[in-house]
């Protein structure tokens, strides 16, 4: 089993580097340059959130909320398996494959014009379908458990684990109906919205009556403060300057 898991570890990082390339391909279909992280020192290629962020401001590729948390959650694969941060069983990282194929070949289709189903061979792909089947069946197996629970759409969110819409977060359930991952959730100290304790920051704020102070913001909120941040020592250098 240790073997199995090993394997799908592999699986999964592997597609996950699949899906960079595709971004930078795009990248490169748009412009040559835009596949370089700095275009005046072409030297290093974009990372994976710049060339995402690329992709939607220059490229002009439109990514729904489903695409960019499929994409968050490859991020969040990749770096785990590569760290070891991860000790998983084989119906978990199953389920994340089906997640990552299934965007991968879609985003290949409609901004690639390429079929990367056409190029397994017919062993290969019949593996593929069916780890697709199992990941639908497991979802389907989700959704029957959502409605006897009576379980309103709104407490459902994008699973962290595996990227199904499946994650509960009602009576502090925290759990995903298809693969089971549980993670405790936290309200940002900005926007006041629950977040993924993974998917938040904490952040120094200050030290306040002999005691640090610590926040916990979500990425919207933590790259809204650096931009200021940024814009306010820019104001200040040009002040000084001026």
């Amino acid at each position: 089993m240790r073997r199995a898991s090993i394997a799908w570890k592999f699986a999964v990082l592997a597609l996950v580097q699949a899906l960079e390339l595709a971004v930078k391909e795009r990248l490169r279909r748009e412009h040559a340059v835009l596949v370089f992280a700095s275009v005046d020192n072409p030297k290093r290629t974009v990372s994976f959130d710049l060339g995402i962020a690329r992709l939607q401001k220059i490229a002009k590729v439109n990514l729904d909320p489903h695409d960019l948390s499929a994409l968050d959650r490859a991020k969040e694969w990749r770096d785990a398996i590569v760290h070891s941060d991860i000790d998983v069983r084989v119906d978990q990282l199953k389920p994340v494959f089906a997640r990552l194929l299934g965007f991968y070949a879609s985003f290949a289709r409609r901004h690639l014009d390429e079929d990367i189903y056409s190029i397994l061979s017919g062993a290969q792909l019949q593996e593929a379908l069916s780890v697709r089947d199992y990941a639908d069946e497991l979802m389907r197996r989700a959704e029957q458990r959502l409605r006897d629970e009576s379980v309103d759409p709104r407490w459902v969110w994008s699973c962290r684990g595996c990227g199904f819409e499946a994650f509960v977060v009602r009576d502090d359930i925290c759990t995903c109906y298809l693969c089971g991952f549980s993670e405790a959730l936290v309200n940002c100290d900005s926007c006041n919205e629950p977040q993924y304790v993974g998917d938040t920051e904490r952040v120094y704020r200050g030290n306040h009556k002999g005691l640090d102070a610590w926040v916990e913001l979500c990425r919207p909120c933590l790259r809204a403060r650096e931009q200021a941040e940024d814009d306010e020592r820019q104001a200040a250098e040009a002040a000084i300057e001026g």
